[in-house]
């Protein structure tokens, strides 16, 4: 960080006084001595749990998956009678100050937008509302954000968890913002404004109403974490006012055998949690499965797995190596070392209560919407991007579709 700031200085020194310089040094410096501990600041290690133990011996004793395969060749793009010749990749609201991208598509949460890019609104992947089963009671139309608003009026939502998850909170406000157009901030405050979002550590908050309702009538909001960290999670779990968590913690664990017992704890933690509202309040919880990842160098597509002479990143042998995604056999996530989600399926066969979330099926096709080429948000240095994906409208309508489908079933029993 010094070497960063003293390059910064030099290449400013032409620009600002030396007065305004050393201030700025100092102020720096400052910041430096106010950091805590480097073991303040990393979480607690999660108690060993005997109990993980069973769950990972289930796993072994299930057949291994086969030895990692060469990549198949990139089958052509989906042709253009699925995708329009105009398509482009919108970056979502979470990366997209990290491409430069924002000013492209500006108004993509504007109800005008599918009617300027109507191209945006074409998606291969994504079945029609009357092909799903669970759009029967809807007409053969899918459920939207103002649908949510009614089953959570009166509730606080927590949707806790990576980069991922904040994609798709930022996709809720955006659908949301199509649906009614620009929000009247006034009529969100019950809920913008509450202190459970912002003690937490809670971040893109909003206010979400109902049809036929100016008003909010439940809130929302995303808590930012690559990993469980026991004194964030413990903080956010003491909260009185949240009354629904959706949460998922995947990616970033590369050790199954510390996922499952970070996982471990936390339902045992959790089921404690939904008994703890006052005056016997209900709470719900729900687990929205890991999504699907499409690197080159295993047919389950998974990071860990990733060939990295065709996988650039700032460690790739061959920095000039263009990123390419590649389809999956979504199979292989029968049994895998890297799949998340078989470990927590075998988890949570033991604590029925807490409900599924439907997401990697949704992404296992989508190989060809990934942000693949973009500048990685703290360094300059490429990233192949294959983990998260292009904002397409289609797409997270389903999603919420499904989420609504899961919180309406969940929350009845």
């Amino acid at each position: 960080l010094k070497t960063k700031f003293e390059t910064w200085a030099s290449s400013k020194k032409d620009k600002i006084s030396v007065e305004e310089l050393n201030k700025r040094r100092l102020t720096f410096e400052e910041h430096l001595n106010s950091c805590k501990s480097k073991e303040e600041n990393f979480p607690a290690d999660v108690p060993v749990d005997d109990s993980a133990d069973k769950y990972l011996t289930e796993l072994h004793d299930q057949d291994p998956l086969p030895p990692p395969v060469a990549s198949p060749p990139l089958p052509p793009f989906p042709p253009k009678t699925q995708l329009s010749e105009d398509w482009q990749c919108i970056p979502d609201l979470t990366h997209r100050m990290a491409v430069f991208e924002h000013l492209k598509f500006p108004d993509s949460c504007s109800p005008g937008f599918e009617a300027s890019h109507p191209w945006a609104f074409i998606d291969p992947y994504v079945p029609e509302g009357p092909e799903l089963e669970s759009t029967a009671d809807n007409g053969g139309k899918m459920y939207n954000m103002l649908d949510l608003g009614a089953v959570l009026e009166g509730k606080i939502a927590a949707f806790v968890g990576d980069s991922i998850m904040s994609q798709l909170v930022d996709a809720m406000d955006c659908e949301l913002s199509r649906l009614i157009g620009p929000k009247n901030p006034g009529s969100m405050t019950p809920y913008k404004t509450s202190m459970a979002m912002h003690a937490v550590g809670g971040t893109h908050p909003f206010g979400l109403p109902k049809r036929d309702s100016q008003n909010a009538v439940a809130g929302i909001f995303h808590r930012g974490d690559r990993q469980m960290d026991l004194k964030e999670i413990e903080k956010l779990l003491r909260n009185k006012e949240i009354d629904v968590l959706v949460y998922n913690f995947g990616l970033h664990y590369h050790d199954m055998d510390v996922y499952a017992q970070n996982m471990t704890w936390l339902v045992k933690r959790l089921e404690q949690w939904k008994d703890e509202g006052e005056g016997g309040k209900k709470r719900w919880v729900f687990f929205r499965d890991t999504s699907a990842q499409h690197f080159m160098g295993h047919a389950s597509g998974d990071y860990d797995f990733r060939d990295k002479h065709r996988v650039p990143d700032k460690n790739s042998p061959d920095s000039k190596v263009t990123c390419a995604c590649m389809p999956i056999n979504p199979a292989t996530h029968a049994r895998d070392d890297g799949n998340r989600n078989t470990i927590m399926a075998t988890i949570l066969k033991d604590y029925p209560w807490i409900k599924w979330v439907e997401f990697f099926k949704t992404t296992a096709p989508r190989y060809n919407m990934h942000q693949e080429n973009r500048m990685a948000m703290l360094n300059d240095h490429p990233t192949c991007d294959c983990s998260h994906f292009c904002y397409m409208p289609p797409y997270w309508q389903w999603v919420i579709h499904e989420i609504y489908i899961a919180l309406r079933d969940g929350m009845k029993e």
